[in-house]
């Protein structure tokens, strides 16, 4: 269906956008429908999650369940490519915290390997995109969230914001960006008058992110941190 990459700080609401969450007018997925991957195994951050989401037991195949967790980025397309063969029900795949796929693996394995770490990350980068895009071929809906990094954009000299990445091979040969139709950045605001700070996804270029999405999906600049309005979107317009 379509890949998106939502990109934002830690602690700015990424995983908070799959949760049903009526207090922030959020109303999310719907687990019966999401299988999330997760590299870290921090709760997800809303009421219910550990029973809406069920993790995979260590070691089995996700044949049950609707959260794995794990780093590894071979593990990780494994896990991808079965349940979109396997599991017909789920409609949407999250690969969220997606930048540790990399950094603990770096960190894990910088000293004895040296430059083959950077290797071996691209490698296994490699295999989670291709499962993705497997996956996407299947119909299914593909989310990766991930924190940005500042760079300094030497085709304009100004700082812009990419999915951040360990050394340069996976920037220089997999782009991530450019494997996602639908590239949106996290952005707050201070209400004027509540003074209560807003969270949004920015939708297209708004002079600091460099966000993108098919000409006529959002009318909006920015939207709301919601999965789910997302997801209904993109099937309207698809479809």
């Amino acid at each position: 269906m379509s890949k998106i990459l939502i990109l934002a700080q830690s602690g700015f609401g990424k995983s908070t956008s799959i949760g049903n969450i009526p207090e922030l007018n959020i109303q999310g997925l719907k687990p019966e429908e999401t299988f999330i991957v997760t590299a870290t195994s921090k709760p997800l951050p809303f009421k219910g999650s550990e029973k809406l989401y069920v993790k995979v037991p260590e070691g089995q195949p996700p044949t049950t369940g609707n959260r794995y967790i794990s780093n590894e980025g071979v593990k990780i397309s494994k896990v991808i490519r079965f349940v979109a063969d396997n599991r017909p029900e789920i409609k949407t795949i999250i690969i969220d915290d997606a930048n540790y796929t990399l950094q603990d693996y770096y960190m894990e394995n910088s000293k004895s390997k040296g430059y083959d770490t950077f290797k071996e990350i691209g490698a296994s980068t490699h295999l989670i995109f291709s499962a993705m895009e497997y996956a996407d071929n299947l119909g299914k809906n593909i989310i990766m969230m991930a924190h940005p990094e500042e760079f300094k954009d030497s085709n304009l000299d100004t700082i812009s914001y990419r999915f951040k990445t360990v050394g340069k091979m996976v920037q220089d040969y997999i782009t991530p960006e450019g494997k996602f139709e639908i590239v949106l950045f996290g952005k707050q605001f201070i209400d004027p008058e509540t003074k209560e700070i807003k969270k949004f996804f920015v939708t297209n270029f708004d002079g600091q992110y460099p966000a993108k999405s098919p000409v006529g999906l959002f009318s909006e600049k920015y939207i709301p941190n919601d999965l789910g309005l997302i997801l209904d979107r993109v099937k309207a317009y698809y479809s």
